[in-house]
């Protein structure tokens, strides 16, 4: 089972950035001769690419092709989130000590900290509006959700640390938050489920408490009528995708497989989710339509392909 989300040099010259390019994305990837200038148009997935000692933030085309890194690090890399215009990533960096949050600009560059006054923050997700950042911080084991300004000031509690939630995902017309937490089993680490609240924390409620699924990373669809969820059954050793649809509160598992399906991100036009996905030791990107037809595997090679986020 994937671990909980909850959890700078420079780039490369041009020669080892094809070097990297090979390595990490299965040999087809030609990273650019200066990565903050990569055209990005159209349909891209933001991905995280791991290879030894190494970790970067990528980005490909709907369909695998044309592979190019933004930028890389040698701390843990995670969760990148797109901001709604398009125009800036966020994404955590997990340190010796501790995990903070850094904002760049899409190509690449402009890459800055976001100081929030927070020991730990990680699962940057942001408001509709672009103007703010949800995000879990505390102790390890005690998250709480906060909500802040896109330039760290203002932090405010939506939750308290004595659940841990986590993994917040802001409703397209920024009226909810879903997170999973282990609210309803206090005590335990990992029988995480999914939950909703209003966007200032209130109205608290479990998400289909009549489905026994132990979720993580809920995604919105852009018309904000589904959440996607990496979720398994209680005791189950793989996890796999469903969808929840809000009006009905039915849910319908996506995927199907002996594999663990993690992470998923809603194409724009919704239409499509790309996850990841565990082929014996190594995660790689594949697609999917919403009706689970069509299966596509977006990325191979020996490095782990992983936490994809759709641009919008």
């Amino acid at each position: 089972m994937i671990c909980m989300r909850s959890r700078i040099a420079e780039c490369f010259v041009c020669a080892m950035l094809a070097m990297t390019g090979v390595l990490a994305c299965g040999g087809d990837a030609k990273a650019p001769s200066d990565p903050t200038q990569s055209p990005i148009g159209g349909p891209v997935v933001a991905f995280v690419a791991s290879q030894t000692g190494t970790k970067g933030l990528w980005v490909t085309d709907i369909d695998g092709q044309n592979k190019r890194m933004l930028t890389q690090d040698t701390s843990a890399m995670q969760q990148p989130a797109w901001s709604p215009d398009g125009a800036s990533l966020a994404f955590t960096l997990a340190l010796s000590d501790h995990v903070e949050i850094d904002v760049m600009n899409a190509d690449g560059s402009g890459r800055k900290r976001i100081v929030n006054g927070r020991t730990n923050s990680t699962d940057p997700a942001w408001s509709p509006d672009g103007q703010r950042l949800a995000f879990a911080g505390g102790p390890h084991g005690r998250d709480t959700i906060f909500v802040m300004n896109r330039d760290g000031s203002n932090v405010s509690v939506l939750t308290s640390s004595e659940w841990d939630d986590g993994q917040p995902a802001w409703s397209p017309n920024g009226q909810l938050i879903a997170f999973t937490s282990l609210r309803d089993q206090p005590g335990t680490t990992i029988w995480r489920r999914l939950f909703l609240m209003n966007a200032d924390g209130s109205s608290v409620r479990q998400v289909a408490p009549q489905v026994d699924l132990v979720a993580f990373s809920p995604s919105w669809s852009p018309d904000g009528a589904q959440l996607a969820f990496e979720a398994r059954p209680s005791g189950a050793p793989d996890s796999d995708i469903y969808l929840y649809a809000l009006a009905t509160g039915a849910v319908r598992q996506l995927t199907s497989t002996t594999d663990d399906d993690h992470h998923p991100t809603w194409s724009p036009d919704g239409t499509r989710i790309v996850f990841s996905r565990r082929i014996g030791t190594t995660l790689h990107l594949f697609s999917v339509a919403v009706d689970g037809s069509n299966l596509r595997q977006l990325t191979t090679g020996a490095t782990d392909d992983l936490d994809p986020a759709f641009r919008p």
